[in-house]
């Protein structure tokens, strides 16, 4: 069975800003000559060689876009985005990732737009999750180790206090189980 693979938007970004020179380099030697540039690059191919299934929410294709655009590159837009849906699950961000990541934000030192990704692959029942932001990755295994520990007591209280989402019913719940088997990979140091 193929694991479904969640790649944060930063990986996305510099396996599709690297210059031709630069991957070019990469096919023909082994390295771009720019540590963070290879293991990106040896990342995507060990994804594709272990058949794992690559999934993103359309949020990381937004970043992704506003990050082109301030960087005077939202000409290659159009080309990265045919790419992207021809290789890629790209999946909506729906009701309860929401409200997820609105938990997630209540309850941990999170910022928005990774209380998103993460709750995306909560409830995307995502297999693994490859990142290169530190601070996210100790945060999202926080978040699977409170869970590991304490179940869902957290999301209980969150719920009890007044939010107006129901949290407990058996699919949330279901799905918020997700955490106990998620694999968070730092693709950086490689570490999960």
């Amino acid at each position: 069975m193929e694991e479904v693979a969640f790649s944060d938007t930063d990986i996305l970004f510099r396996y599709f800003a690297i210059s031709e020179k630069k991957r070019s380099a990469f096919f023909a030697s082994g390295s771009t000559g720019i540590k963070e540039l290879d293991l990106v690059m040896n990342l995507v191919q060990d994804i594709e060689k272990n058949n794992q299934y690559p999934c993103v929410s359309e949020y990381t294709i937004l970043e992704l876009i506003c990050t082109l655009t301030r960087l005077k590159s939202a000409s290659k837009i159009p080309r990265i985005l045919k790419t992207l849906y021809r290789t890629l699950d790209v999946l909506p961000p729906n009701d309860d990732i929401l409200h997820l990541a609105w938990f997630f934000g209540a309850y941990f030192s999170i910022h928005s737009g990774d209380a998103l990704h993460a709750a995306f692959c909560v409830m995307n029942d995502i297999d693994i999750v490859f990142l290169t932001d530190n601070p996210f990755y100790t945060t999202f295994l926080e978040i699977q180790e409170d869970f590991q520990a304490h179940g869902t007591t957290k999301l209980n209280k969150f719920q009890a206090t007044g939010s107006p989402f129901d949290f407990t019913n058996v699919r949330f719940v279901k799905k918020y189980g997700n955490l106990k088997r998620l694999k968070i990979v730092n693709a950086l140091q490689n570490t999960p």
